[in-house]
């Protein structure tokens, strides 16, 4: 009962505590790169085309007032961004293990 109590306690406290402020809203959008959905659009594109896709993912987001992308980087045990441990990912370039037109990481751009 004592547990119970406390716990009631507890979840009331959180509920309690207002949060202020716009800066504390959360507004993103998934960036899903598994089958080609949305990131890379199709495998084997050069370094320009996608720089020019990310920037227009970037844009798009920021028009639609979003303050987040979540950007998928690990799609089928392998990885949109340069790794020791995990092979570059198929959807980048059509073949598992081989980088980007030239050695482009994705996840980079998308942070930069």
């Amino acid at each position: 009962m004592k547990k119970l109590f406390l716990c009631c306690v507890f979840l009331w406290t959180l509920l309690a505590v207002p949060a202020y402020g716009k800066d504390l809203d959360l507004r993103g959008v998934w960036v899903s790169s598994v089958y080609n959905l949305d990131y890379p659009s199709q495998p084997g594109l050069s370094a320009a085309q996608l720089r020019q896709e990310a920037d227009q993912i970037v844009s798009n987001a920021k028009s639609w007032g979003l303050n987040a992308i979540f950007f998928q980087v690990r799609p089928c045990a392998d990885a949109l961004y340069r790794s020791d441990i995990d092979p570059w990912s198929a959807f980048l370039s059509g073949s598992q293990g081989i980088p980007p037109d030239g050695g482009f990481d994705p996840l980079e751009y998308f942070i930069q």
